[in-house]
């Protein structure tokens, strides 16, 4: 993936993020989106998932979160412990593949 697409995933993420802060954006959608983008690096999206990919979605994920903490803390208290608790799963999934390669 080309570095500027990397640089407007997170943009985006901080946007949507920000949208939730403002109340354009449910804090429900942005709940979902998140689950949704986890889950599929959870199963690997089919195989299709690399290391490098898991990388950038992490990233683009953290780019936006902490934008957003209090109101989906708040809103989808539920949800965004899955959220965390997905977030740290794959890091460490990350971090164990990159020790592999070393």
């Amino acid at each position: 993936m080309e570095e500027r697409s990397v640089y407007a995933a997170k943009n985006l993420m901080r946007f949507v993020a920000l949208a939730v802060v403002y109340g354009v954006v449910s804090s429900q959608s942005l709940s979902s989106i998140l689950l949704q983008m986890l889950d599929e690096c959870n199963s690997g999206a089919g195989g299709k998932l690399t290391a490098e990919d898991l990388e950038i979605v992490l990233e683009t994920i953290m780019a936006g979160l902490p934008l957003a903490a209090n109101k989906l803390s708040s809103e989808q208290a539920l949800d965004y412990g899955s959220i965390l608790e997905t977030m740290r799963k794959l890091m460490s999934q990350r971090e164990q593949k990159l020790l592999l390669r070393a």
